[in-house]
Formats: structure tokens, C-alpha cells, sequence
């Protein structure tokens, strides 16, 4: 009864070793461009950023974490805000902007349907700010204009006249050169 007792103590303690095993083993949810549209212009003054959030893909296990690195450069750690079980983090936004991330597990687990995504944030570009309307400029082409209204004063006479326009002289029909003969192409 000993044995068997042992037995059961020493098959529970390798199944809790591999799940705590399991638990502890990296994983890593790399970014596929989710969110990558969400990104605004920083408005005059903002400082730029993006906001991550790493979806579980189910319940993931209590006081799981996860380290973020953007275009190879940690941005810290993920940590779970509400209930949802989504680990978030807001970061700076990097040089270039984002071309890659990745979400390393540190603590507890996730499944194999996590997401990484970016849920908000903004560029460095700033949004231009409204400027005054310039000044409508004469239009370079010419528009129709509306049929004048009979007036009694004169209408007004060019002040330059064309230049006459010169017709080129008519040609003469080549003579065929003596001793050749003419030309029948």
C-alpha cells in the first residue's frame, strides 16, 4: 500500500513538474501588422507613440507577462489591465516606424491564437495646422465669359494691333535638269 502510495506521489509530482514546465517555457507571439492602420498623425505638441496590446487567444494563466521588443529594441513589459486577460504596454514610437515586434512570454502562458497588435497611437509627423485660406489667385486659363449686356458707352478697342499675318510665296514646279532624265517617282 506503501508502494502504491509513493507511486501516486512520484506520477502527480512529474505531471505538476511538466506543467510548471510547460508554463514556464518561452513563448513568442511575434507582430504580423495588425494595427499597423490605427496610427495618426501626433497632433502640435503630442509626443509619439504606440500602444500594445497582446490578445491571449482564451484564458490565459493567471500573472502571465510578457517582455515587447519593436524593430529588435526592448520597450518593457506587458502586463494585464482589467479583466480581459490582455497584456498592454504603451511604448515610443520608433525611428522608421514599426517593422517588427514580438512579444516574448516571461511568466504563465498564452495560447496559440494570441495576437499582437497595435490598438492606438500616433507618428512623429504632426498634423499641419489650419492655415489661413491663401488669396484666390487669377485662374491661368481662359473661362467662358457671359454675354456682355448692351452698354451705351463704347466698347473698349484693342490697344496693340496683330501683327499682319505674311503668306509664304508659291513655289515654282522644279524644271527637269538638262540631260537627266525626269524625275517619275
Amino acid at each position: 500500500m506503501k508502494r502504491l502510495a509513493i507511486l501516486a506521489l512520484l506520477i502527480v509530482g512529474a505531471f505538476a513538474s511538466l506543467r510548471l514546465a510547460g508554463a514556464s517555457a518561452s513563448q513568442v507571439v511575434t507582430w504580423k501588422g495588425n494595427g499597423l492602420d490605427s496610427i495618426v498623425p501626433c497632433s502640435e505638441g503630442q509626443t509619439p507613440y504606440l500602444h500594445w496590446v497582446l490578445t491571449p487567444g482564451g484564458q490565459p494563466v493567471d500573472g502571465t507577462t510578457a517582455e515587447l521588443s519593436v524593430n529588435g529594441v526592448d520597450q518593457g513589459q506587458m502586463a494585464p489591465v482589467g479583466n480581459s486577460g490582455a497584456l498592454q504596454i504603451t511604448a515610443g514610437y520608433p525611428t522608421g516606424g514599426p517593422t517588427s515586434a514580438e512579444a516574448v512570454i516571461t511568466s504563465g502562458s498564452v495560447t496559440e491564437h494570441a495576437i499582437l497588435t497595435i490598438s492606438d497611437g500616433c507618428s512623429g509627423e504632426t498634423e499641419p495646422s489650419p492655415s489661413p485660406s491663401p488669396s484666390p489667385s487669377p485662374d491661368p486659363s481662359p473661362s467662358p465669359s457671359p454675354s456682355p449686356s448692351p452698354t451705351s458707352e463704347p466698347s473698349p478697342q484693342p490697344s496693340e494691333t496683330p501683327p499682319p499675318v505674311h503668306q509664304p510665296p508659291s513655289a515654282t514646279p522644279a524644271s527637269p535638269v538638262e540631260g537627266q532624265p525626269g524625275f517619275t517617282g
